[in-house]
């Protein structure tokens, strides 16, 4: 009697499969923690201008604001060809301060605004900053190097608020996230009841799946022959085993059978396999690798023996 179990060989089949998703699941809630992304949704309220670098040394990298007067700086923000932003600025306590602000939010009139109510990003460019700062200053008439001293590092951003990749960034990890849940769940339900296993699944092509899959429990169990490594063979089922598969083949359902010659080499030496592939009726291949001949003939013998209509050939 074989004291083997095919449940628990599929159940040990799967088990490996917990790890990948259940490594993504934790990566995703670690990444999720050190970076802050509830900022993007929790903006703080930027109350002064003169916060802006405290706040952006927070991480609190997303603000709501509402700006008394910005003046347009006669500067546009391109991006791919296209004018997205247009850069005004505001001075306070002696300090320049720059804002772009979407081109898709601004008002026809879009000189000088009053009183504008944003949701902003808080951004730190060098090259946008140096760019900003020689245009400006080009503009108002000031020494350049004079100019960077009397301005904020630190852009006031609306266009980045709106185009910047941090929602996409959270819908994709929140995907990912929900993906590796429903694997896990999915594994974690076949190990619970084998039965919903792909190789039990797919018996239904060949007829009733709990019915064919209690039969070959029950001969695996019982009566099943050892051919080779992972390979058994019972009364009605050819059973393989191998790393993260089981593949359960019910012998009537077999018309064609065949097996070829490949070379492995590893570490200079060359070994040679036969594997078995086996076509079902309904047109399923089936390939089992790294058999040996022997093993193989064996195999094609016992199944033509029983089901003389089976045909037996070679892939050349």
């Amino acid at each position: 009697m074989n004291t083997n179990n095919l449940t628990a060989s599929i159940r040990k089949s799967y088990f490996p499969r917990v790890i990948l998703p259940a490594v993504l699941i934790v990566a995703c809630i670690v990444f999720a923690i050190i970076n802050p992304f509830e900022s993007r949704y929790k903006s703080a309220d930027l109350k002064k201008l003169s916060d802006t670098a405290d706040l952006y040394e927070n991480h609190s990298g997303y603000v709501r604001f509402t700006a008394e007067t910005l003046y347009y700086a006669g500067i546009d923000y391109r991006a791919n060809g296209r004018i997205r932003a247009r850069v005004y600025y505001t001075i306070n306590n002696d300090v320049f301060y720059f804002f772009l602000i979407s081109t898709e939010e601004l008002p026809e009139d879009y000189g000088t605004i009053h009183n504008y109510e944003m949701n902003a990003r808080l951004v730190k460019n060098g090259t946008l900053f140096r760019r900003l700062t020689v245009d400006i200053s080009k503009e108002l008439g000031f020494p350049e190097s004079d100019f960077e001293d009397l301005c904020s590092h630190i852009i006031v951003s609306q266009y980045h608020y709106v185009h910047g990749f941090t929602s996409f960034y959270l819908i994709a990890l929140l995907v990912l996230c929900i993906l590796s849940v429903i694997q896990l769940s999915i594994i974690i339900l076949i190990l619970a009841m084998p039965q919903l296993s792909h190789a039990a699944f797919m018996l239904r092509h060949y007829g009733s799946r709990r019915g064919l899959y209690g039969q070959a429990c029950e001969e695996f169990a019982s009566s099943a022959t050892l051919m080779e490594e992972n390979i058994y063979m019972t009364e009605n089922f050819l059973i393989y085993t191998s790393g993260f598969h089981v593949e359960i083949i019910p012998l009537e359902n077999i018309v064609w059978l065949y097996n070829y010659n490949v070379i492995h080499r590893t570490k200079g030496r060359a070994k040679a396999y036969f594997p078995l592939c086996i076509v079902t009726d309904c047109k399923k291949i089936y390939k089992i690798h790294h058999i040996n001949q022997q093993t193989s003939d064996k195999i094609i013998d016992i199944i033509q023996t029983r089901y003389p209509e089976v045909m037996v050939g070679y892939d050349n």
